[in-house]
């Protein structure tokens, strides 16, 4: 969570975002609560000032932004709700 401004946002399109780090802890938590390990292959990583695309295998696309002083203040997912629900109940 070191990482993270204190009112960093994480946006899990299309889900309701995540406001402050204990929000954001919050569901990363319950997102990992059943997952023995989690991995992602990272392909490519580019950015344009303080805005990060990164290109990964784990059939989500991720993009961060950070403030001034190189912490994340807002991080979005994109995802397909129904594909992650299905593969979670």
């Amino acid at each position: 969570m070191s990482f993270f401004a204190e009112d960093a946002v994480w946006d899990n399109v299309p889900m309701q975002p995540a406001t402050g780090k204990q929000a954001i802890h919050e569901l990363a938590t319950g997102f990992l609560k059943d997952a023995e390990s989690f991995s992602a292959k990272i392909l490519r990583t580019v950015h344009e000032g303080n805005v990060i695309f990164n290109e990964r295998i784990d059939t989500i696309a991720g993009m961060f932004e950070l403030d001034d002083s190189g912490k994340i203040k807002v991080w979005r997912d994109y995802f397909d709700l129904n594909t992650f629900n299905k593969l979670v109940s």
